[in-house]
């Protein structure tokens, strides 16, 4: 018999010293596929029970809740494809072109739904060690790299039982591999609490946004600070602004330093309600337009209409505005930042997505954006309006750099602590 190949991983908790052993999924664990539920039992309505698919797994693993189909029983289930909480089980098929979710695992999780297996899932069994640690093994680039290479199909990628039982990984002893599990535990159970905070934000936010301005044909918002009671007047931004066009550079311009520059496209694949800094940049500023810190920009064309029907205020001076862009210089009645929010999130967003042309690209132009009534109420409300959603904004930026940092922090230790 051959000897068997052992390896450390690069950090390990204190007092362990003892060799891992490399081997195969197979040798320590069973996999067993589901069953192939008839989808013409599968309903809206709630019925506790809930036939889990690849969906119900999130990029990089764990559960996403809602994903799985609604089950109306027919007759009695066999147990065996009756999900207990705490089982782990992958996905078998993907849809993605660089099969990101196939061989990713989830926890099934232990609530008030009966969750079942079905034929697309494989569930892990039989395996002796910590769980925990199995989890966050299938999440490591040994074993992704595997069930990626293995994989077959074109349009749907497949792996199979033996597939993932050929994955060969690095195990430590029990004890040690709790420890590990523990950890990353942990480290979920604290990405969990900020995601928390973050979809409570995003949901004030919301919340928000639709009862501060006032409701088409209405002359106040359902929602107002203490102390402000007069109507908003409605006036044409054609009359309280002037409007000019961004000049010509895409993201081929870009370098590594330089002018800061604001292109289109980062108004709806990085939008912002206000632009305070700026992290790309181009060498030639030659017969640009250069903002002076007080300019509402409205792309000028995309790929949808709710692309393009938002606007940002570009409150840091001295930054080039580039092509595709319509621009706004709205008069001293009106604040760049509740302008921003104004065209953005009131019945001013409709309007505007209705002007939009086009067919695979859609265009705006400033004179749709001339014929747009804007409510506006004093100064003195649109910086009171202005600041509660910026807070808003940096406390929801502050809580995604958190997730993110988290994050970073399990992505480099799974490298780390496994072999």
């Amino acid at each position: 018999m051959s000897e068997e190949k052992k390896l450390l991983p690069n950090l390990r908790f204190k007092g362990f010293k003892s060799d891992w052993s490399e081997k195969s999924l197979g040798q320590v664990l069973s996999l067993v596929n589901g069953f192939a539920f008839k989808s013409k039992f599968f309903c809206k309505d709630k019925t506790g029970y809930e036939v889990l698919t690849p969906g119900s797994i999130n990029v990089g693993g764990g559960f996403q809740y809602g994903k799985g189909q609604n089950y109306k029983l027919d007759g009695e289930i066999p147990k065996k494809f009756i999900f207990n909480p705490g089982d782990i089980f992958v996905a078998m098929t993907d849809l993605t072109l660089t099969a990101q979710m196939l061989g990713s695992p989830a926890i099934v999780p232990d609530d008030d739904m009966t969750y079942l297996h079905n034929q697309r899932l494989g569930k892990l069994i039989e395996y002796e060690g910590d769980y925990g640690f199995l989890f966050y093994l299938l999440g490591t680039s040994t074993y992704r790299q595997h069930i990626v290479a293995t994989s077959s199909g074109t349009t749907v990628k497949h792996t199979s039982p033996e597939k993932i039982k050929s994955s060969k990984n690095y195990f430590p002893e029990n004890v040690e591999q709790k420890a590990i599990g523990d950890y990353f535990r942990n480290i979920d159970h604290k990405l969990k609490l900020h995601q928390a905070k973050l979809t409570k934000l995003q949901q004030l936010k919301k919340a928000m946004l639709g009862k501060m301005f006032p409701k088409q044909g209405a002359t106040a918002p359902e929602i107002r600070f203490s102390g402000f009671s007069n109507v908003w007047k409605t006036e044409s931004l054609e009359a309280n602004a002037r409007f000019s066009k961004g000049k010509g550079y895409s993201k081929s311009d870009l370098t590594d330093s330089g002018q800061p520059i604001v292109l289109y496209g980062r108004l709806y694949t990085n939008y912002q309600t206000t632009i305070t800094s700026v992290d790309t940049f181009v060498s030639d500023k030659s017969a640009s337009v250069i903002s002076t810190g007080k300019e509402v920009i409205v792309p000028a064309s995309g790929e949808t209409a709710e692309d393009i029907a938002r606007a940002s205020a570009v409150l840091q001076a001295n930054v080039i505005l580039g092509g595709d862009l319509n621009i706004i210089y709205p008069n001293s009645k009106i604040l760049p930042s509740f302008l921003a929010l104004i065209i953005t999130y009131s019945s001013c967003q409709k309007e505007l997505a209705k002007k939009a042309q086009g067919k695979s690209v859609v265009h705006i132009r400033n004179s749709d954006l001339k014929g747009l009534l804007i409510p506006i109420p004093s100064m003195e409300e649109q910086t009171k309006i202005s600041d509660y959603f910026q807070s808003l904004d940096q406390l929801i930026t502050l809580q995604e750099k958190q997730i993110k940092k988290l994050e970073n922090i399990k992505q480099s230790f799974l490298e780390k602590m496994f072999v």
